[in-house]
């Protein structure tokens, strides 16, 4: 999956409390959709303003064409147009841009690697998965901003209202407690993220079988790293070295193509577990959080209470003594005055000689 929306200028809305990159203008070269939003959301809740290019050459044109010059570029090392590297080369050739510090993020966290990064003119490297402390520690010491408040009270602040979890979930195939930790406490961001890599991972994974059957073996490597990087940062270890070890093989050709088979068929296993144990997870919390209303009261006839009368019964047009008539109507409602009426009417057609017509009183 490739962002489409770039270019704009994100502010998202910062935590209280957790502005320690107040007032920064960070411009973030990467081409993943997952590794933008993850950007985008760490950096925007300490405070500062996020310009986001898609690719290597985009980056290049924003940091050139900038009204306002950034306070720092973090560079992705792998894309598919240009790399970190030849970005990073191609920025520092202008003269006005040689006091910008240039950031790596990349998860390679070789000596070779580092090395490369700092021949370029890069100031230091972050790894992935992106850590909110070490970041904001990273960028901190490379720009003359203010401290606005210590990490630890930016921690504490993202992580008052985390979303409901099921207490500790720590595994080898979905480590959430470690992932959520390094996103400074945000579970609910986590489980944004965790649906983003439902949908793109499989992807990364097809591409790379895709490049593999055109015989384009740098963009395999570049679809594995970024499937490494992605599992790294949900936390699901073993699928994470299992995308290292399969990136290893990709930068050998000459290496078998059963093995290359086999680790695809073991990643795409793994993946499979993955995404069914959070379905489980998930399902179980929900059902752990559900409310189940109490059961009716039973309502056999016994428990019912009697029924009290408002009205008089039946009264028939006949009354055999004027006492059961005065004792039917003393109620003086409407609806005893209306039998009265009723009665009188009858009696006055048809009544026993030993009965007389009564009105009510």
């Amino acid at each position: 999956m490739r962002a489409h929306r770039t270019g704009s200028v994100q502010v998202v809305a910062p935590v209280q409390d957790s502005r320690r990159l107040e007032g920064l203008r960070l411009l973030v070269v990467e081409d993943n959709l997952i590794n933008q939003q993850i950007a985008l959301e760490l950096l925007g809740h300490s405070g500062a303003q996020v310009e986001i290019a898609g690719g290597g050459i985009e980056g290049v044109s924003m940091a050139l064409n900038a009204r306002q010059a950034h306070d720092a570029i973090l560079m992705d090392m792998q894309m598919p147009d240009i790399d970190g590297l030849e970005a990073t080369r191609r920025i520092r050739a202008e003269p006005q841009m040689l006091g910008v510090p240039i950031i790596a993020m990349t998860a390679n966290a070789l000596d070779s690697d580092k090395e490369a990064c700092r021949a370029v003119g890069m100031v230091d490297h972050v790894s992935k998965p992106i850590d909110l402390k070490v970041l904001i520690d990273t960028l901190l010491r490379h720009v003359t901003k203010p401290v606005h408040a210590p990490f630890e009270a930016v921690a504490n602040e993202v992580a008052v209202s985390p979303a409901p979890t099921c207490g500790a979930i720590s595994s080898s195939l979905l480590d959430i407690d470690t992932a959520v930790a390094r996103l400074g406490g945000m579970r609910e961001f986590y489980d944004q993220v965790l649906r983003s890599f439902r949908a793109d991972a499989p992807l990364q994974l097809n591409e790379v079988s895709h490049y593999l059957a055109q015989d384009k073996w740098g963009d395999a490597v570049r679809c594995a790293h970024t499937l490494k990087g992605l599992a790294s940062t949900i936390g699901a270890t073993r699928l994470a070295q299992a995308g290292a070890e399969l990136e290893s093989m990709l930068k050998q050709p000459d290496r078998a193509t059963d093995e290359l088979d086999a680790s695809l068929r073991q990643i795409r296993v793994l993946l499979s577990a993955v995404l069914t144990k959070w379905r489980d997870l998930s399902l179980s919390c929900l059902m752990s959080t559900v409310v189940h209303p109490p059961p009716p009261p039973c309502r056999s006839r016994l428990s019912q209470p009697r029924r009290c009368w408002t009205k008089p019964p039946f009264i028939g047009p006949w009354m055999s003594s004027e006492r059961s008539c005065r004792r039917a109507i003393c109620t003086r409602s409407p609806s005893a005055h209306r039998s009265s009426r009723i009665m009188a009417q009858h009696s006055r057609r048809r009544r026993p000689p030993s009965c007389k017509p009564l009105t009510p009183r």
